[in-house]
């Protein structure tokens, strides 16, 4: 409740004294009432309204330059013919080396590397020509007993060394002898046909491996211990 001392009295919500004969303060409370009244919303100030209109000014500004330096970027990207949104980051191209600036293996270990892998491919091809050498080999026994009718010429066949190859083409052969080749009945002549037609197939088979051997610079005594060492050097008088 207000209080009233005097010719004025103090008003309970703003505790400013009032003359006794205003029944209402400045604030808005009404003496009397027991609970402070809502101030009255004054007039908006002019200084308020100034500082308002300045930061929308400066606000606005500062839009406006962006949109110019936005615009002024785009003209740019225009004029040199690139799109900003696909425009990729490039890096200046390394400078390339010389071909004789690049280090090359010396000559002696590129030799050294390539004769292993060359060794190999021939002796596959070697052991190849030797093991289908000794199935020729048992072949031409039985021909040489019954068509050249010597047991030295069967014995130098099977013989280290024996040049059983020159006899199966040059040896003379008996008449009237019929000898049983895979199951049919041949003559000697017949007989030695089918095995020179083979022969023949191995000595053609040598001879590529031979060429592949000297084009890929294999020497020939390298080429020599090879035949040697799968017992291939008949093929030399045949």
């Amino acid at each position: 409740m207000s209080t009233a001392v005097g010719p004025v009295w103090t008003c309970p919500q703003c505790q400013r004294r009032v003359p006794r004969r205003e029944p209402r303060c400045h604030c808005g409370y009404a003496r009397g009432n027991d609970s402070p009244a809502a101030p009255a919303a004054g007039p908006v100030r002019a200084s308020d309204d100034l500082g308002r209109q300045i930061l929308l000014a400066v606000v606005l500004g500062v839009c406006l330059v962006g949109l110019l330096v936005l615009m002024v970027v785009l003209q740019e990207a225009r004029r040199g013919g690139v799109d900003p949104a696909r425009r990729e980051t490039r890096y200046p191209p390394l400078p390339a080396i010389p071909d004789k600036a690049r280090p090359s293996p010396p000559r002696s270990t590129r030799s050294v590397a390539a004769a292993p892998n060359l060794t190999e491919v021939l002796e596959v091809s070697l052991r190849r020509i030797a093991a289908d050498t000794s199935v020729l080999e048992l072949s031409y026994r039985p021909f040489a007993e019954a068509c050249l009718g010597e047991a030295s010429s069967v014995g130098s066949a099977s013989a280290p060394g024996a040049n059983w190859l020159a006899s199966l083409k040059t040896a003379r052969l008996r008449a009237g002898v019929a000898l049983r080749d895979h199951g049919a009945t041949v003559d000697c002549e017949t007989a030695r046909k089918s095995l020179v037609a083979r022969a023949d197939a191995l000595k053609s088979d040598l001879a590529a491996t031979e060429t592949q051997a000297r084009t890929s610079g294999l020497v020939p005594g390298r080429w020599r211990a090879l035949l040697a060492k799968y017992q291939l050097e008949a093929w030399d008088r045949y």
